[in-house]
């Protein structure tokens, strides 16, 4: 075994390592990168706004990074596949593919407009397939690497006020669990991330968007930083880890509601008749929190 490369087992990440990161100018992606940085490893970061992305990519070759950038929207399948080709050219074989690249748009199914469906999914599902793509030739061909996804918690079950974020979410999660098996004979990792919350700016911009009976039932839930997040995915690639559930609450649930589905509902139900009676909204429908009611 290559000894900083993924090939057929487990192996520490540093240098030697080439880490290819979408969404890298801030939050999960970015707090990985540093972390990877920090152990030498090269670090290439893929986002769409050029601007955040240089001061991320500046300041991690201020720590004495080397670091690679590229400006694309991750669900452009040809501009992923120029980007990925420049990154490789300058930084050498992808050992390490990360996609935290991702946008939400929570709010009651009948009040989001049509267009936000086709953007979240075209985002998350596809900006998450066209890296992917880009990747593995190359790596069956070495046969070696890691590609692990962002998934969300809420790609493990369907969520009361995601309609839109929850099925792309599940989308990513098939992909990788489908590709795992067919790329683990050719020595090739592959994972996904399910975190729940993370204080990123993706969580910050959510927050007045949320339905009151979401806020309700994910109360209790707790908001992770994204370093937290960066140091469980590391640890994820380093162990060829194909789940990452983070969390021991939230591996409860998953394994409760996966056995008891019903509790999921239940549960959900429950802290939806109370928003509703403390709100004053009858009936199966009508928004909280502003807009129509009834």
């Amino acid at each position: 075994m290559r000894q900083n490369g993924i090939r057929g087992r487990a192996g520490r990440l540093g240098p030697g390592t080439h880490a290819i990161i979408t969404g890298g100018s801030s939050g999960i992606g970015l707090a990985t990168a540093r972390l990877l940085a920090d152990r030498g490893a090269r670090v290439s970061l893929v986002a769409r706004g050029a601007e955040r992305l240089d001061q991320a990519a500046h300041g991690l070759a201020a720590g004495g990074a080397s670091v690679a950038a590229a400006a694309v929207d991750v669900a452009d399948q040809a501009g992923v596949d120029r980007a990925i080709a420049d990154l490789v050219a300058r930084q050498g074989p992808c050992d390490v593919l990360l996609t935290c690249a991702g946008i939400t748009q929570p709010g009651y199914f009948a009040e989001l407009p049509p267009e936000v469906f086709r953007r979240v999914m075209e985002t998350n599902y596809f900006g998450t397939l066209w890296p992917v793509r880009a990747v593995v030739p190359q790596m069956i061909g070495r046969g070696q690497g890691s590609i692990v996804g962002l998934s969300s918690i809420v790609g493990m079950y369907g969520t009361f006020g995601y309609t839109a974020f929850s099925p792309a979410k599940f989308a990513v999660r098939g992909l990788l669990e489908s590709l795992r098996d067919e790329l683990a004979p050719h020595g090739v990792h592959v994972g996904y991330v399910c975190p729940p919350d993370v204080d990123t700016p993706h969580y910050a911009y959510e927050q007045p968007h949320l339905p009151a009976e979401y806020k309700e039932f994910a109360s209790a839930m707790a908001v992770l930083p994204p370093e937290r997040v960066a140091g469980e995915i590391v640890r994820g690639i380093e162990r060829r880890k194909p789940r990452m559930v983070l969390g021991a609450s939230n591996r409860l649930a998953v394994a409760t509601f996966g056995l008891v589905p019903g509790a999921l509902h239940w549960y959900v139900d429950r802290s939806v008749r109370k928003v509703r009676r403390r709100d004053g909204v009858a009936g199966e429908s009508g928004r909280v929190g502003g807009g129509v009611r009834r």
